[in-house]
């Protein structure tokens, strides 16, 4: 839908809970196509928190809290996901918050 504005990449390490270190476990790790933007915004974190995260991405890729989106070598972890549906009902986009 809006994948004409996708005009950069990032990693996309998709986790399923963590080791018996706390480390994520990472299942899968792809590519996708994104619009990026870096600006610190106030968002409600998994366990109610209010935390800054670094900045937000818009993809057609399906992303949950917890997964690690690699950008430019750093690892980011998602804070928040949004995930939006159009007029018509059909799935939109994500608005994903990282920090």
């Amino acid at each position: 839908m809006f994948s004409h504005l996708y005009n950069e990449t990032a990693v996309l390490k998709i986790t399923d809970g963590c080791n018996e270190y706390g480390e994520a476990k990472i299942t899968e790790t792809i590519n996708i196509q994104c619009r990026i933007e870096f600006k610190n915004t106030v968002v409600v974190g998994q366990n109610g928190n209010e935390i800054t995260s670094s900045g937000r991405l818009f993809t057609d890729a399906e992303i949950k809290i917890g997964d690690i989106v690699t950008i430019e070598g750093l690892d980011y972890t998602v804070e928040q996901a949004f995930r939006s549906v159009g007029l018509d009902g059909e799935y939109g986009l994500n608005e994903v918050y990282f920090g």
